[in-house]
């Protein structure tokens, strides 16, 4: 009926337009109906699953046209018939359940239809109302069978006949879903069950019931002659019971003329729930019995009664009165709150003591609650905790009964809080970054500070409110105060301030004392130095000065800087906390304190110096440091002090000065810093060609020392700034010889080529700037900086840029310090102001990072002098490699394997061997500590036999396990490319004529070296398969020598008899070598199967 197609459907819409005239269409609808079969299933599914107006039933029974056809008389008998049935026959449960599904509207429809068949059949009762008789017989019966479960699962695991009653009930509510719900018969003992089930099982989660029945079940119950109750024996030592019971127990001892009756517990549910419903009754007479003595019970007594508390007395409350339930209810909300009920009642006297507020009985009543033990009784107890509740517990707010409990629990963290000064805060806080107490953060001391600030406006309130008035301080005035306090959002965090620092108040007041005596003691120290002390400065190496102390200065004093820094730091915390004085301070010693910081400033200025001095290669710092040479401070006077201060102070501006002017005149001396003046000077001085390091940092700015002309008389007696004018003439002679001979100025405008690339990329950044401005590449040129580089390198790279006329490059900018960028712009910017057209400087910046926040670059940018190179621009992949073939000429190669044992080594230095070169090999692994590599190759290199001709020697470089692959690369790329390679103050130079072979280890890891040192991949490559035994020198195998040793004892069976080591080993020739290990490790095993043992 529901689709608009339905013939049915259209003939009744075009009947009810004739108005139900037309006797055509009304026999078509006859002629239509009777096709229709109408099931029982039909009139189910629309009057009971999804009753609805648009069904078909409905249509028949309610729409007029039907009322004239044979069709609405049959749909009534046939819902008749069904009626009829249900009745007699009975009612299923899928049928109740049809019914309880439907919803409002649906049940509206549904009792509609019916209700029409009981008025046309004269039915006295109404079908819903059968449905609700049998749906109440439905849940009754089913309500048995799950009550009497439950109750099995609960009482009865042990009984015998639980499986088989189980399935019983288990078989009834199968029936009741599959059956008519009037066929299902319950056996009349389940309905016996059921009632024993009903008393107990709503009990099954009671603690103190299930104790009860737990302890006297199968035990002797005795029946009293005065009374029907029966009443439990019970023994003495028996601690299950509470003490209540102990009562009855004596009262039944006494009773000699009781009758003893045993409950038996058979095996089956039955005699199991028959008998625990009457020890039920037993338990529930003795409980009443028991709770109504409350009032004179001591409360410890009465609240074992229910060791649940209000879980088991919810169970049992409906069998007490009113009195018993409202007086165990306040029981177990003072005992479970005891401990804050208490801080509550000891915070509100507390509060009366520290702002002596009025006395009334409010505090008798406060003592009266603490002075509760577990021997006072019920009435005595019920009395004292409502006066209480009410006039402190309900009255207040809660936050005001939080504030009452931390003054009763934490009244030690008050009391020190009050005690503390603003300044002793602010020492805690300054304090507590350095403290060593792990549980101790900034967070709690300023929660710490938060609780002080809290206390003391409270504090401060309440004194104004008795100043001010001349009525008497109440609570009820305190805790107003209080609460207009806490309405501030400041304090929303007060409850937590209060809790963690209560947890850490031991901790607090351990680093208050500590920085209290801490204070005083070197409050004293620091006086003693300044009334007398004497000390003189030292020298230090760097790196053992960072060690012990963690300063990057080169120089000490013998009394410590590091431990007088320390008292600096003391000394400004006691000046600047504005302490009010201690002990018997003096003004004496209060200037002393004062003048000590600048007294220790004032050695820092002369540490920075010697140090800045000795870093910018002044020669004479030593000499200013005599041993006898000591100063003093007596009294607060150091005078000397600060007149070796300034002399110090002018001695490096002077310096500096002159070296800069020194720069403008001699591009040479801008390579090196340090000692390294005096060590090239020293080298000149000498007029020799030994190969040392002075040897190497010649060759480094490419001066060949042995084509060194002297025009020059050194004289090493003179002042430093002579001593060095003289030496860079020397270099600037030999360098102006080399650019008439061999270069070419370059000329061009003022600017800054920029590359932003990768660490492995570094490499081809480089060859691309000197390929791109069309100049040759050297290492010379290459300026790396680190976190180490100081300004004056700096300083000394920008002279050079700017006077040398040739193109630099400055690598990795973004280590330098932020004031050194800054100094580096200055400077820059102050030379072009200079407008000296004969000098100009044209220079590289490749860098590894985002150069969005690059104080440099930045700058540079500003000033309009950056050209930016993109990556199209640079080498590409075959270019880059002709540009390493060009520089490399042919003579490093790199020599690797699929496996490890190939002989790897025994190739190189065969190749080696048999070319006529001395064989040196240089290992690296592990951690690189730059500095130390270049100076163990230097060394390698040095102490060759053929030192003297450093051409007759052919390198071997076998790389391991790397850790820092970046600074591999920058010392790789440097000797293969420019055989030449500087860190800080070593240098190194390799003949262009040496071989190299470097050797890569074969284990996996090398792959991700292999992939990021580009170098590498650019080189000619010997790629090992299988060992060339025929190529082998077993004398330098002594460990395969062994092996084969030992095979051919194995061969010969002797290996009994001999006794085989490495001071015995026989020469054996490599056919019988290769032999003997073919015939042990390989023997029939396929070739290709095998990887090291494959033999040639």
């Amino acid at each position: 009926m529901n689709s608009y197609d339905n013939p049915l459907r259209k003939l009744i819409e075009i009947n009810n337009n004739y108005k139900d005239e037309s006797q055509i269409i009304h026999d078509l609808i006859e002629l239509t109906l009777a096709k229709i079969t109408i099931t029982e299933k039909d009139i189910f599914e629309d009057t009971f699953t999804r009753p609805m107006k648009s069904t078909f039933i409905y249509s028949i029974l309610f729409k007029d046209c039907f009322r004239k056809l044979s069709i609405y008389e049959k749909v009534i008998q046939e819902m008749d018939i069904m009626w009829t049935s249900w009745k007699e026959i009975g009612l299923y449960a899928h049928h109740i359940m049809a019914w309880k599904k439907q919803n409002t509207e649906q049940r509206e429809i549904a009792n509609h239809m019916w209700n029409l068949i009981q008025v046309s059949k004269q039915k006295p009762h109404s079908f819903e109302l059968m449905l609700e008789e049998v749906n109440e017989e439905f849940k009754t019966k089913n309500s048995i069978c799950n009550i009497i479960l439950s109750c099995i699962e609960e009482y009865c695991q042990n009984a015998n006949d639980k499986d088989n009653l189980v399935n019983q009930i288990q078989n009834i509510q199968k029936k009741l879903m599959t059956d008519t719900v009037c066929s299902v018969e319950i056996p009349s003992e389940f309905i016996v069950l059921a009632k024993c089930a009903k008393e107990i099982i709503p009990y099954s989660k009671c603690q103190i019931w299930q104790n009860f029945l737990t302890t006297y079940r199968n035990q002797p119950i005795l029946y009293s002659q005065a009374s029907a109750n029966p009443i439990l024996s019970v023994d003495k030592s028996d601690k299950a019971i509470a003490s209540s019971t102990e009562i009855n127990v004596k009262s039944i001892e006494s009773e000699k003329q009781d009758n003893e009756i045993h409950l038996s517990y058979p095996k089956s549910c039955y005699s199991i729930l028959q008998a625990d419903t009457k020890l039920f009754h037993i338990f529930i007479n003795r409980l009443i019995h028991s709770c109504s003595k409350w009032e004179i019970l001591p409360i410890s007594q009465s609240i074992k009664l229910f060791p649940n508390m209000h879980n088991d007395l919810d169970y049992l409350k409906h069998n007490f009165n009113v009195d018993i339930i409202k007086f165990f209810t306040t029981l177990f909300d003072y005992n479970k709150n005891l401990n804050y009920i208490n801080h509550i009642c000891q915070g509100c006297i507390n509060l009366f003591d520290l702002f002596q507020i009025q006395l009334d009985n409010s505090k008798t009543m406060l003592t009266d609650v603490l002075q509760m033990n577990e021997n006072t009784n019920g009435k005595t107890f019920l009395t004292i905790y409502q006066t209480f509740h009410q006039r402190i517990y309900v009255r207040y707010s809660r936050r005001i009964n939080e504030i009452f409990s931390y003054y009763g629990s934490a009244l030690e963290l008050v009391k020190f809080l009050y005690s503390l000064s603003a300044s002793d805060v602010d020492n805690l806080r300054e304090t507590v970054n350095g403290w060593d107490e792990t549980l101790i953060n900034t967070k709690t001391i300023l929660d710490l500070v938060t609780l002080k600030t809290f206390l003391d406006q409270l504090s401060g309130r309440i004194k104004m409110i008795q100043e001010q008035s001349s009525s008497i301080l109440t609570l009820d005035r305190v805790t107003a105060c209080i609460e207009r306090l806490l309405e501030d959002d400041q304090w929303k965090t007060i409850f937590e301030c209060f809790e963690s620092c209560h947890l850490l108040l031991p901790s607090i007041q351990h680093i208050y004392m500590n920085l209290t005596d801490r204070r005083l003691s070197k409050r004293r120290q620091i006086l003693n130095i300044m009334k007398n002390v004497s000390f003189s400065f030292k020298s230090h190496d760097q790196q053992e000065l960072k060690q012990l102390y963690g300063l990057n200065y080169n120089y000490d004093i013998t009394i410590n800087f590091n431990e007088l820094s320390d008292l600096r730091d003391r000394a400004r915390l006691i000046e600047y906390s504005h302490r009010i004085k201690i002990q018997n301070d003096t003004e004496q010693d209060t200037e002393m304190l004062h003048s000590f910081v600048s007294f220790v400033d004032t050695i820092e200025n002369i540490i920075k110096n010697l140090t800045q001095l000795k870093m910018i290669g002044y020669p004479c710092v030593q000499s200013l440091l005599e041993p006898s040479k000591t100063f003093t401070c007596i009294e607060g006077k150091y005078n000397e002090l600060i007149e070796f201060e300034q002399t110090i102070e002018k001695l490096r501006v002077e310096w500096e000065y002159n070296l800069c002017e020194l720069y403008k005149q001699h591009i040479s001396l801008t390579y090196f810093f340090y000692e390294q003046f005096w060590i090239i000077e020293q080298y000149l001085y000498n007029r020799t060609t030994v190969i040392n390091n002075a040897y190497h940092l010649l060759k480094y700015i490419g001066i060949q020392p042995e084509l060194i002309q002297y025009d020059f008389l050194l004289d090493m007696n003179q002042d430093p700034v002579n001593r060095l004018k003289k030496v860079g003439q020397v270099l600037s002679t030999q360098k102006t010889k080399i650019i008439e001979t061999n270069e070419q100025k370059y000329l061009t405008n003022n600017r800054v080529l920029l590359v932003q690339t990768s660490d492995e990329g570094i490499m081809r950044a480089i060859l691309s700037l000197f390929t791109f401005v069309q100049v040759p590449a050297k290492v010379n040129q290459l300026f790396y900086c680190t976190n180490r580089t100081t300004w004056m390198e700096v300083c000394a790279f920008v002279y050079r840029c700017f006077y040398s006329e040739k193109f630099h490059q400055l690598i990795r900018p973004e280590l330098l310090t932020l004031s050194i960028q800054d100094k580096f712009i200055e400077l820059l910017t102050q030379m072009i102001s200079w407008q000296q057209p004969e000098h100009h400087f044209q220079f590289g910046i490749i860098t590894t990072s985002s150069n969005i926040n690059q104080l440099l670059i930045n700058n540079l940018k500003a000033l309009e002098l950056v050209q930016e190179i993109f990556d199209y621009q640079m080498l590409n992949v075959i270019k880059l490699k002709e540009e390493i073939e060009k520089l490399n000429g042919k003579t490093c190669f790199l020599v690797t394997s699929n496996i490890a044992g190939l002989g790897k080594s025994t190739t190189i230095r065969n190749i080696i061997h048999n070319s006529g070169k001395e064989y040196i090999k240089f290992p690296i692994s592990g951690n690189i500590d730059m500095k130390s590599l270049v100076t163990r190759f230097c060394n390698c290199a040095n102490n060759s036999s053929s030192s003297s001709s450093s051409s007759k020697i052919a390198i071997h470089i076998d790389i391991g396990i790397i850790n820092d692959i970046n600074q591999l690369n920058e010392f790789l790329y440097s000797v293969i490319l420019f055989r030449s390679f500087r860190y800080e103050s070593v240098a190194i130079n390799v003949c262009a004529d040496v071989p190299i072979y470097i050797e890569l280890d074969s284990s996996p890891q090398m792959i991700n070296l292999y992939e990021k040192i580009i170098i590498l991949q650019n080189l000619e490559k010997h790629q090992i398969p299988l060992i060339e035994w025929n190529q082998m020198n077993i004398h330098y195998l002594a460990g395969i020598k062994l092996v084969i040793n030992y095979l051919q004892a194995i061969d010969k069976q002797i290996i009994n008899q001999t006794d085989i080591n490495e001071e015995n080993l026989e020469e054996i020739d490599k056919m019988t070598c290769a032999k003997l290990l073919r015939k042990q490790f390989i023997g029939k095993k396929d070739d290709k199967q095998i990887s090291w043992t494959r033999l040639k």
